[in-house]
């Protein structure tokens, strides 16, 4: 008895050590792949780094370019409208009105003043300041009536300053009398609104194709006086192995909207990244010491580890008392175990399961806050019809295929957006995470969801399309986006009529009235033809007072007619400020597909019935007749 009880004993010695063992080299092989992991997602890690730093370091170089290119083009605006006001007036622009006017609009710039100098004073400066081919090429281009940016230059009469200036001939009679000019700062090439701590490791240069430094930036001290030319790409020179800054900046030099990861250099992280200013040849470059960047990642992966060797311990000390669990509960343990695992994946908000062989949909409580639920649990779910009454009909096909046996095994949770039932009776965008849990033969067994509400971003993302399609002056259709939509229309087969509208003599309320009189005319022009025309008919401003109308579905040439004829009633009724303006129009009518086969061709033929109705002394409308001639056929006037 005593041999047998030890021969048990010594049995159950080694199958507890055997057990031991097993379970020893299970926390090995889990700590080896731990480890495998975390190199893995040091990888990935970096390069989610890197990622974000190249975007940020973009979006800062483009800031830059955006920033700079809306300041020259306010002045450049700004100069051109009071070159424009010469142009148009007999006053004498030696008057001492001028000054008194260019102060006026100086004051209310923050960033610039404008100047007047006569071509004659200009001539003088020149001399003055000896010969000089860059001024020589000023000064041609401006008595060729273009607007010049200049170089960047240094002043020591503007305070030791490095300045460039944007300059508009001033033309009267016919010639070029003198230039309007604002002088800048050249800081303002380089800087930007964006600020950050990863901008701060920034240096901005500004550099010709060549590498060549323009004198802008911190790198230059308006103390130290004029500076000798410097080279970017030579200075560069030497760093890091085999001149790998120099080669970078010289490769990137010549290109736009790039940014490059450099690697270590001396040491440090380095990015570069290059933008075009679309002025002078000249380019932003920015150069970035990342060394922070490195420091958070090497935080997150330690982080992570400390993390993970504590989960290691827990599960080693789980391990045992999961080991004692008798082997009849070890599958279903199992699969709770994987489901737990993925629903740690989703956040608190809330969640569903779906049991394939039951077919039951479950919710958590707070679901109730989201959807009409009258019950939790919906069964049968994929057959029934109260899982479908909460389905919008265009998205049951995709919800029921996901119900049904996958035949896709990931082990990534899937995305899908659906439209179900809200609370108020609308359908209300969500978006639906699933993963589907397997049994050891690879079978569904349960699929695993959340649901969150994304209805704003749905509406957010619908209002930038509109933006992106719409006419900002008259809420109409933009070009493209008419040209596109009636060209579609017009490839799938509906007839119709296109309209080319043009708003007689919108010049002289312009120059009468001012520009911003004409863009308030243009907006009412816009709401006359939604009023007019019906909701399905496509409506687009074509340029300027052009505008272009696709009255579909109807092949009936008096119904375009009235609706013509209507719109000019309309249009001489617009009024701004409580006066009426008198408003007329010639319109030019082609049929579709009567008069061509795309968008084009019934463009050109509507275009010319516009002008011919010109010609017959506007405020009237003209259709192309069944010839495609609008040499001999009768003009319609209202």
């Amino acid at each position: 008895m005593r041999t047998l009880e030890e021969s048990k004993v010594r049995s159950d010695n080694k199958s507890n050590k055997k057990s031991v063992i097993l379970f020893a080299a299970g926390i090995m092989l889990f700590s080896i792949t731990t480890c495998l992991a975390f190199v893995g997602f040091r990888l990935r890690l970096n390069h989610v780094f890197d990622s974000l730093v190249e975007e940020n370091l973009m979006a800062y170089t483009e800031s830059q370019n955006r920033e700079m290119q809306a300041v020259i083009e306010d002045i450049t605006g700004t100069l051109e409208a009071i070159a424009a006001i010469f142009e148009t007036s007999d006053a004498s622009v030696d008057s001492g009105w001028l000054m008194e006017y260019l102060e006026a609009i100086s004051e209310n710039k923050e960033r610039y003043d404008v100047e007047y100098q006569s071509m004659e004073d200009l001539r003088v400066s020149m001399k003055e300041v000896g010969e000089n081919e860059s001024y020589r090429e000023t000064y041609n281009r401006l008595m060729n009536r273009e607007n010049v940016i200049s170089d960047v230059r240094f002043s020591r009469r503007r305070g030791g300053r490095y300045y460039f200036s944007v300059a508009v001939p001033v033309i009267q009679h016919g010639e070029v009398v003198g230039v309007l000019r604002s002088v800048l700062d050249g800081e303002l090439l380089v800087q930007s609104v964006i600020t950050n701590s990863l901008h701060d490791h920034a240096v901005s240069c500004l550099v010709k194709e060549n590498g060549d430094l323009i004198p802008v930036g911190e790198q230059f001290n308006p103390e130290d006086g004029e500076p000798a030319p410097r080279n970017l790409i030579e200075e560069t020179r030497g760093i890091g192995r085999n001149d790998e800054l120099s080669l970078a900046i010289a490769r990137m030099a010549g290109h736009n909207g790039e940014t490059e990861k450099l690697g270590l250099i001396d040491g440090h992280m380095v990015f570069i990244s290059v933008t075009d200013l679309g002025y002078n040849g000249w380019h932003i470059v920015n150069l970035l010491n990342a060394d922070n960047v490195s420091e958070y990642s090497g935080r997150i992966l330690q982080d992570m580890v400390a993390i993970s060797l504590l989960l290691i311990l827990l599960i080693a000390v789980l391990g045992v008392i999961l080991f004692t669990v008798l082997m009849r509960q070890e599958r279903r343990l199992r699969l709770q175990e994987s489901g737990y695992a993925i629903l740690a994946k989703f956040s608190d908000t809330v969640l569903c399961s779906y049991n394939y062989r039951t077919d039951t949909l479950s919710f958590t409580p707070n679901a109730v806050e989201l959807l009409p639920l009258k019950e939790l649990t919906i069964h049968p779910a994929n057959q029934g019809t109260q899982a479908d009454r909460l389905i919008h009909p265009d998205d049951r096909p995709a919800v029921k295929r996901i119900f049904e046996y996958p035949d896709i095994e990931t082990e990534e949770p899937m995305e899908q957006e659906v439209r179900l039932l809200g609370l108020d009776g609308e359908y209300i965008w969500c978006g639906l995470r699933y993963q589907v849990v397997r049994d050891d033969k690879g079978m569904p067994v349960q699929l695993l969801a959340k649901l969150m509400d994304v209805s704003e971003r749905k509406i957010k993302e619908q209002e930038l399309l509109e933006k992106s399609t719409v006419d900002a002056t008259t809420g109409l259709l933009n070009k493209y986006a008419a040209e596109t939509g009636i060209e579609t229309r017009i490839a799938a087969g509906v007839h119709g009529f296109l309209f080319m509208i043009d708003i007689d003599n919108f010049k002289l309320v312009n120059d009468r009235l001012g520009h911003m009189t004409g863009d308030r005319l243009l907006a009412q022009v816009g709401t006359v033809i939604r009023r007019v025309f019906r909701q399905t008919d496509l409506a687009g401003r074509a340029g300027g007072d052009e505008f272009v109308v696709f009255m579909a579905d109807t092949d009936s040439v008096p119904a375009a007619a009235e609706k013509a004829g209507r719109l000019l009633e309309h249009l001489r009724d617009i009024s701004i400020g409580g006066e009426a303006l008198k408003i007329t129009a010639s319109i030019g009518i082609a049929a579709i597909p009567a008069h061509g086969g795309n968008y084009q061709e019934v463009y050109r033929l509507a275009d010319q019935a516009m002008y011919q109705a010109k010609q017959n002394g506007k405020n009237r409308f003209f259709i192309i007749g069944s010839d495609d001639s609008v040499d001999n056929l009768p003009f319609h006037r209202v």
